[in-house]
Formats: C-alpha cells, structure tokens, sequence
C-alpha cells in the first residue's frame, strides 16, 4: 500500500485476503507544518494497529517517500537478471498516497511497472479535492488514456477504481 496514514485500508486488506508478504510506504510527512503533530500521531496509530501483522513478519511499513521508494524498486528489479524479475512483483498495490496531481501520476505508472501480470492495482481518493481540483481522478484519467489497452477495468464506484493488469 502507498499511503497507509493510520492503517485503516491495510488491516482491511490484511483481514480479508490471503495476503503473505505485505509492504506499506508511507512518508508521514504533512504537506503544511501545522499538520505535523498529526502526521506524527498518524504513524504511532499505524504502527499500532498493524502490529500483529508487522510483528508476525508478514508486513513492513517504510518511512519513505513513494516516488524514492517506487523509483529503486523499479531500479532494483531492471537490474535482476530477466530470470528473477517477477520475483519483485507484486499481485495487488493499493494507492493512497500524495494527492497532487504530478505526485499521484508518478506514483501510479511506477506502480504498474511492478505489477505482475494478473495483478490488481487499485486506485483511492479519485474525488478528493485539493486546491479545488480532483487531482487524483486526472492523473487517472491520464493513466487511463495512455495505458489503454493494457488493463481491464474490473470495478468502479465511487472514490476507487481497480484494474487487472494484462499482457503487454
């Protein structure tokens, strides 16, 4: 998951799928000072509530920045040996993370590359308004028109979306 603020979506996750190795990235860092206490508590309620999971192995949440993060993985994964690259990807990434348009984007094409084939990519906050625009539905919307062809839609409602993703 990217963007797992206080841990909401990924124990939903965690409790309702056959999920054995999971990832959160999270930079908990707010986007004004003011906010910064309440970023702080966002990670301490996190760590709290995935407890079990992080305890248990099954799940690690990095502090990092999903661009920083994203980015070394696709890195990482282009330098295995093409026997080992579908070893570093993953079957469902979850994103909910920075919600400016750019940000949102990146975050969504470096995710499709560490898709396997099959995967589901899942899409929150598409109605979310940040500087009295829907950001995150255009970088969608982006997404949607270059990789066309690429995917299968399989649901819409609402603030999310999901895509299957196909062979290229």
């Amino acid at each position: 998951e990217l963007g797992v603020c206080e841990g909401a979506s990924m124990m939903w996750i965690l409790d309702n799928l056959d999920i054995k190795i999971a990832m959160g990235v999270d930079h908990y860092q707010p986007p004004r000072e003011k906010q910064a206490e309440a970023f702080q508590d966002y990670e301490k309620n996190a760590r709290h509530n995935l407890a079990p999971w992080i305890d248990g192995g099954g799940l690690s949440v990095q502090k990092e920045d999903t661009f920083e993060w994203l980015g070394d993985s696709v890195y990482s994964r282009n330098m295995q040996p093409d026997s080992q690259k579908d070893e570093r990807r993953w079957d469902l990434i979850y994103i909910d993370a920075d919600h400016r348009g750019v940000e949102a984007l990146q975050d969504i094409v470096l995710s499709w590359k560490l898709l396997r084939i099959g995967g589901w990519m899942v899409l929150d906050d598409l109605q979310r308004v940040w500087h009295k625009q829907p950001l995150v539905r255009f970088s969608q919307r982006a997404f949607d028109d270059v990789y066309q062809g690429r995917y299968e839609q399989v649901w819409k409602e609402g603030r999310q979306i999901a895509y299957r993703k196909r062979k290229e």
